[in-house]
């Protein structure tokens, strides 16, 4: 049995005061579930300066997206529903981690996360029962997945392509370990350190676990493993995915990016690297 909501947010609320620099890091609770979702939205749909999330774009694929990316209605309806969904998800079985601009108290960043204890099945986040749990709980089947009269048949085998993919790499980590299974900032202060310090929240916190060899995990795209990296993660193991589209926009590499926060020695802060931190596969 997985976490109740409430043992899982006390879980980080408890660990939370024993790093927390100021009162920007923090819990996010129920009541901050449409502002966790339209953050989300905002981070990775994209704007006419920026592409969009690169995980998302290859999913949705060329058939639902439009110039700029933000203007499209069903691409936008689709990354809703999945930012719903996941950060339900991490408030039943993990922990939501936001932060909050000081003056105006704005969420301008978040990590959803699945916290040591509440995956049973390894390499399976979510198991069955838990996912038919969270859809009747949303109260739909994924829009690109009942809908292929609106997203066309590519989005649908795209998906089931990524989830396969995220339980393959997910089954690698040994141990206990954090997963961090979405990290978003707002457009406008990316770059500023806010993921960055989220991310540095997560990694105290497994650093403070009862288990001392307690992990950091996650998933990213090609185009965010230098970002990663410099946060002394290191790519684990690669999954490249083919369009099954032949008129898509081709193959995506995924990454298992993992490290473990009590390893981390100054030297190896400093480097980014530490031979020791990471299995081998």
């Amino acid at each position: 049995m997985g976490a109740s909501q409430s043992q899982s947010s006390s879980h980080a609320r408890n660990l939370l005061p024993k790093i927390e620099k100021d009162a920007q890091i923090c819990v996010l609770e129920e009541k901050d579930m449409d502002e966790i979702v339209e953050l989300c939205v905002t981070s990775f749909v994209g704007n006419a300066t920026t592409p969009g999330e690169q995980t998302f774009r290859w999913t949705f694929g060329p058939e639902n997206r439009e110039d700029p990316p933000d203007s499209c209605e069903r691409f936008k309806a689709g990354l809703k529903y999945y930012m719903y969904w996941s950060a339900r998800a991490s408030m039943w079985y993990g922990s939501c981690i936001g932060w909050r601009d000081e003056k105006s108290g704005k969420l301008l960043g978040c990590a959803l996360c699945f916290h040591p204890g509440s995956i049973n099945q390894p390499g399976k986040p979510i198991g069955t029962w838990r996912f038919i749990n969270m859809i009747m709980n949303v109260k739909a089947p994924p829009p690109d997945q009942k809908d292929e009269k609106t997203y066309g048949p590519w989005a649908k085998l795209r998906n089931q392509q990524m989830g396969e993919a995220q339980h393959e790499l997910h089954r690698l980590v040994p141990g206990r370990h954090w997963y961090v299974y979405v990290l978003a900032a707002h457009p406008e202060h990316k770059g500023k350190g806010v993921g960055t310090q989220l991310l540095q929240a997560v990694k105290e916190m497994a650093r403070l676990d009862e288990e001392p060899l307690t992990a950091v995990y996650l998933e990213c795209a090609d185009a965010m493993r230098a970002y990663y990296e410099k946060q002394q993660m290191k790519s684990i193991k690669t999954k490249e995915l083919a369009d099954p589209n032949p008129a898509g926009e081709g193959k995506m590499t995924a990454h298992a990016m993992m490290c473990v926060p009590s390893l981390l020695t100054e030297k190896a802060q400093a480097e980014g690297s530490n031979p020791k931190l990471y299995p081998k596969v």
